[in-house]
C-alpha cells in the first residue's frame, strides 16, 4: 500500500505528496520532488490520505477547497485558485526554516582548493563526471582540461587519486607544478580538506550518472525496436564524443547481421539510422531515474503524399527542411529494462581531451600530424595561439573548437603575422576568356596584379591606368578604366579597346568589374598563387618547404589546378600544442 504521508526533514512535520509538491514546485522539477519524497522524506506508519488538521484548519479547508494542477504547466502558489490551509500553515512556518537541499542520493561533486585564495573551486559537471568515472573504474589518475590563469603549463592537468593517501587527491599541471588539493563529495553537502578547512558544496556542483536508452521505430509497422545494450553503449559513447556517426551491427530475428549507421543531429535531436537503402527515426531517451512502467514516446506518421516515405512512422513531430508537422497516431512504451546506466560508459566518453581529439579528426586533422606541423612553426604565431586560448578558455571553458581556430587566425591577422585577405574581383565580359574570378597574385608597377582563377591567362594590371587582358601580357589590353590611379581596380564598366571589333564591325560591349562577395568572411585558406602566400609561409614556419611531407600535408588541391594552404590546420596545430604542452 502506498505511503500517504511522510515527514519532511526540513521542519520535521508530516505532509502528503501534494503538499510537498505545492511547496517545492516553484524551485524544483517534478523528478527532483518525487526523488526527494521517495528517498529523503520519512514514511509515517499507518498513515492515512489526509493530514492531521486543527479545527480552524479544517474550517479553512472547507471554505477554500484545493484545486488541481493547471493544465499545461505546473501549479504554483500564484496560479492556484486555492491552497489547503495545511499547506498555508506549512509555508508560514517554513519561511524561517533553512532552504531545502536537493536529495543527494547517488550524487557526487569534485572540488579543488585554490592554493592562493584558499577558496573552494568546484569542477564543472563534465569534469566531475570524468573524475567520478575514472575513480570508480579504479584508475590511478585522470587527465582534465582546466581554465588557466597563465599559459606556462598548458590547459591540461592531472588529478591523482588517493594521493598522497586514501581519500585525498591532488591536481597538478603537465609540468608537475601548480599542485592543489582535490576532494570528492558523495551524497553529502560538505567537503573537509583538513586543518579545519570545511566547505559547503554548492547544490549546482553536484552531478549524477543518468540512465538512457537508444531506440528506433520500424517505419512500416510502427514497432519500437530498442538497440541492444552493447550497441546502445557504443552509440552513446560516440554521442558523448560528438562524433558525426556511429556504426553498429544489428542482428535480425532471422540471424542475419545488418550493418547500420546512426547519424547524430546535435542541434535538433532528430537522429536517424540508415542501412544504405532504408532510413528510420532514432531517439535518445535520458532520465535521472526510470519508473518500473518505463517511459512513453509519442508516435507520428507521415502523410500519404505519394512518395516512397508515405505513411512511414517517425519519432519526431516534424520532418524535412520546412519542418512539416506530422500527425500523432499514438505512443510507444520504452520498457525500464531497456535503459542502461551512464556510468557503464568508458572513461574516454567523458574526457574533454578525447572530445577535442575526436573533433579534430572529424575535421580531418590527426593529432600526430598536428604535432609534426607544430614542430615546424615559429615561436611568435605559437605564442599568439597560446594567448588566444588563454583568453577564450577564461571566458568560456566550453568554447567550441571551430571558434577557437577562427579566433587564432583572426588574432594572427590583427597582430600582422599574416596579412588581411586581398579582395577578389568578379569580372563579366563579352569575351568569355576575360570572365571569371580574379585574385591578387603579384605586384606590377607598384600595384597588385590579378589573375583569373579559371582561365589562368587573363590578368588585370596597372600601367598608366587599370587594364584587363585575356593573356598574361602587360604590353596589350582588351578592356581598361582610363584615368584611374587607385590602389585597387575600380568597380564598374570598363571600356573595350577600340582595336577590338565585333562580328558586325562594331566595338564590343564593356566589361563589368565588381567585388566578389565572399560567403564567409573568415580567412581559412590561402592559394599558393596568391601574392600573400610567400609572406604568410615565412611568418608561420621556420622554413617553408613544399616538398616536406609534413608541410605538404597542409596543401589541398584546387579545382582547375594549384594548391591552397589550409590555415585552419595550421591554427589547429598551434591550438593542440598549446593545450597539451603550453607555450
Amino acid at each position: 500500500m502506498a505511503v500517504k504521508r511522510r515527514i519532511d526533514p526540513a521542519d520535521g512535520k508530516e505532509y502528503t505528496l501534494k503538499q510537498i509538491r505545492d511547496w517545492y514546485s516553484d524551485t524544483y522539477t517534478e523528478v527532483e520532488i518525487l526523488s526527494y519524497w521517495r528517498d529523503t522524506c520519512v514514511p509515517v506508519n499507518g498513515s492515512t490520505s489526509k493530514p492531521i488538521m486543527t479545527t480552524k484548519q479544517q474550517s479553512d479547508a472547507k471554505a477554500k477547497p484545493q484545486s488541481g494542477i493547471t493544465k499545461g504547466k505546473k501549479a504554483t502558489n500564484k496560479n492556484q485558485a486555492a491552497t489547503s490551509a495545511a499547506t498555508k500553515e506549512k509555508k508560514a512556518e517554513k519561511k524561517q526554516a533553512p532552504k531545502w537541499v536537493v536529495s543527494l542520493r547517488n550524487k557526487f561533486a569534485w572540488c579543488s582548493l585554490d592554493p592562493e585564495s584558499k577558496e573552494l573551486v568546484p569542477y564543472p559537471r563534465k569534469q566531475s563526471m570524468l573524475l567520478e568515472a575514472s575513480f570508480k573504474a579504479g584508475e590511478a589518475e585522470a587527465t582534465i582540461m582546466v581554465q588557466p590563469r597563465a599559459m606556462e603549463h598548458g590547459l591540461i592537468a592531472t588529478v591523482r587519486f588517493n594521493h598522497p593517501k586514501p581519500g585525498e587527491h591532488t591536481q597538478c599541471t603537465m609540468s608537475g607544478s601548480g599542485q592543489r588539493d582535490v576532494r570528492r563529495a558523495y551524497e553529502k553537502g560538505q567537503i573537509d580538506f583538513g586543518d579545519g578547512r570545511v566547505f559547503d558544496v554548492p547544490t549546482d556542483a553536484f552531478a549524477s550518472f543518468g540512465r538512457m536508452a537508444w531506440v528506433s521505430v520500424e517505419p512500416v509497422q510502427g514497432i519500437l525496436q530498442p538497440y541492444s545494450r552493447e550497441n546502445a553503449l557504443l552509440i552513446e559513447r560516440s554521442y558523448h564524443l560528438r562524433e558525426a556517426t556511429s556504426n553498429v551491427i544489428v542482428i535480425l530475428p532471422s540471424g542475419t547481421q545488418l550493418r547500420v549507421t546512426v547519424r547524430f543531429d546535435f542541434t535538433h535531436g532528430k537522429h536517424t539510422q540508415s542501412t544504405g537503402t532504408g532510413l528510420r527515426s532514432v531517439s535518445r531517451i535520458v532520465s535521472g531515474s526510470v519508473a518500473s512502467q518505463g517511459i512513453d514516446l509519442p508516435l507520428y506518421r507521415r502523410p500519404d503524399d505519394g512518395t516512397s516515405d508515405a505513411l512511414r512512422y517517425r519519432l519526431e513531430s516534424t520532418e524535412g527542411y520546412g519542418g512539416h508537422q506530422l500527425e500523432r497516431v499514438g505512443s510507444l512504451n520504452v520498457p525500464e529494462s531497456v535503459f542502461m546506466e551512464e556510468s557503464n560508459l568508458g572513461v574516454d566518453a567523458f574526457s574533454s581531451v578525447k572530445l577535442m581529439e575526436v573533433a579534430l579528426s572529424e575535421m580531418g586533422f590527426r593529432t600526430d600530424q598536428l604535432n609534426a606541423v607544430a614542430d615546424c612553426m615559429k615561436e611568435e604565431p605559437m605564442r599568439q595561439a597560446a594567448n588566444t586560448c588563454l583568453r577564450e578558455y577564461k571566458k568560456d571553458s566550453e568554447v567550441t573548437l571551430l571558434r577557437l581556430i577562427d579566433e587564432i587566425i583572426g588574432d594572427w591577422v590583427k597582430a600582422g603575422i599574416i596579412p588581411k585577405p586581398k579582395p577578389s574581383l568578379d569580372v563579366r565580359a563579352p569575351n568569355y576568356e576575360a570572365s571569371g574570378i580574379f585574385q591578387a597574385v603579384a605586384v606590377h608597377n607598384g600595384k597588385l596584379k590579378f589573375k583569373c582563377q579559371m582561365m589562368k591567362e587573363a590578368i588585370i594590371y596597372f600601367d598608366g591606368c587599370w587594364k584587363l587582358n585575356t593573356v598574361d601580357a602587360t604590353d596589350s589590353w582588351c578592356f581598361s578604366m582610363p584615368d584611374t590611379t587607385s590602389d585597387l581596380p575600380p568597380y564598374g564598366e570598363w571600356t573595350a579597346n577600340a582595336s577590338l571589333e565585333g562580328a558586325s564591325g562594331s566595338t564590343p560591349e564593356p566589361a563589368t568589374v565588381e567585388e566578389y562577395p565572399h560567403v564567409d568572411s573568415k580567412l581559412r585558406n590561402i592559394n599558393d598563387s596568391s601574392v600573400d602566400f610567400p609572406q604568410i609561409t615565412a611568418a608561420l614556419f621556420v622554413e617553408w618547404d613544399s616538398d616536406s611531407e609534413t608541410l605538404r600535408g597542409l596543401l589541398s588541391s584546387l579545382r582547375g589546378g594549384g594548391k591552397s594552404l589550409m590555415l585552419t590546420k595550421v591554427a589547429a596545430a598551434g591550438l593542440w600544442r598549446t593545450v597539451m604542452q603550453g607555450c
